[in-house]
């Protein structure tokens, strides 16, 4: 049952404590087929959209990789894992992947939960951009950050540009500043006005498996935390201009040493990182989620870690995202029948 109010105590801890189908066609070519046991939904692809309108997707009853082009893929990601893991640069590591435009998806300890942190930002968002969707002017509304309280100050990775006390900033500016820079204090500020409630019935609309009274705990999976995601590329929790902005916005943070960092240069990638640090044990979780916006179709790609160094768990990150983005570029082309 998901508690009232109870973001707002959660989120305060965490500052404290640092926290193609069509396409093949008309190429005449697809790089991945959905796999069997699948629901297929094509959607029509718009112009004028960057970072939405996928071209098809799938529903995936179950994930599979037998028999499809993913499964020496998901061996590969796995030997790696086991690798850093062996040598001490994470304790645990879970992933999920998920190519958009065909559905094709596998993972690895999905189901093991960790502790959001920074990632609660983004459904932060979706809520003013849903009240935004009835109310355009919402945006426009401005708040006065005090000073009081620096709330970006136990972060670990700090946010590259910050508030300014007594200084006074749009709902659409506190967003991107929110998202770019991961700012605690722009986070605050949004989340102090809004009524939480909307955020229980977002993770409620989304049926995503977490209750928000225990996310100061590993509460959380990353096939969880994917829904946010999803509904974003597909356009179909806020509508399309929506979604649009909340990616773009995502395409603009500036944390390099993960996701970003496996990729080429100039490739897109509309990600979000979350860091938590347990001051009793040491312990260090790193997670980020992206969508690569790869030239053979976007992936989505979700990292989870945990550890006891963050450099080391970046590098994880970083080197997960190297192997998926060569061998999704690798892919054999499968012909459209």
């Amino acid at each position: 049952m998901l508690v009232a109010r109870s973001w707002k105590s959660y989120l305060a801890l965490f500052a404290l404590v640092g926290g193609g189908f069509a396409a093949g066609l008309a190429l005449g070519y697809r790089i991945f087929a959905c796999p069997p046991g699948t629901r297929q939904h094509s959607h029509t692809h718009m112009a004028g959209y960057r970072f939405t309108s996928p071209l098809l997707d799938c529903e995936i009853v179950a994930d599979r990789t037998a028999g499809s082009e993913l499964q020496p893929f998901r061996y590969k990601v796995s030997e790696l894992i086991a690798r850093r893991t062996e040598a001490g640069d994470a304790d645990h590591v879970a992933m999920y992947f998920r190519h958009l435009e065909s559905g094709a998806s596998f993972n690895i300890d999905a189901q093991e939960k960790f502790i959001p942190a920074s990632l609660l930002k983004i459904p932060v968002m979706i809520a003013w951009l849903k009240r935004a969707e009835r109310d355009q002017t919402v945006l426009g509304r401005t708040f006065r950050y005090d000073g009081a309280t620096d709330w970006s100050a136990p972060q670990a990775i700090k946010p590259r540009k910050t508030l300014t006390p007594h200084a006074s900033y749009t709902v659409d500016d506190l967003i991107f500043r929110m998202i770019a820079y991961s700012d605690n204090n722009a986070w605050r500020l949004l989340l102090d006005n809004i009524d939480t409630r909307e955020l229980d019935a977002i993770v409620a609309d989304l049926n995503v498996d977490f209750d928000p009274s225990q996310a100061a705990t590993d509460s959380m999976s990353v096939k969880a935390y994917s829904s946010f995601y999803r509904v974003l590329y597909n356009a179909t929790y806020l509508n399309r201009e929506m979604s649009e902005k909340a990616l773009r916005y995502l395409s603009s943070v500036d944390f390099r040493d993960g996701i970003l960092g496996g990729v080429p240069a100039g490739v897109t990638v509309a990600s979000k990182f979350g860091e938590k640090t347990l001051e009793e044990s040491g312990i260090r979780e790193l997670h980020e989620f992206g969508i690569v916006y790869h030239p053979r179709g976007a992936y989505l790609l979700g990292i989870m870690t945990k550890g006891h160094d963050f450099a080391r768990l970046a590098s994880v990150i970083r080197e997960i995202s190297r192997v998926v983005y060569s061998e999704v570029s690798s892919q054999r082309v499968m012909r459209a029948e």
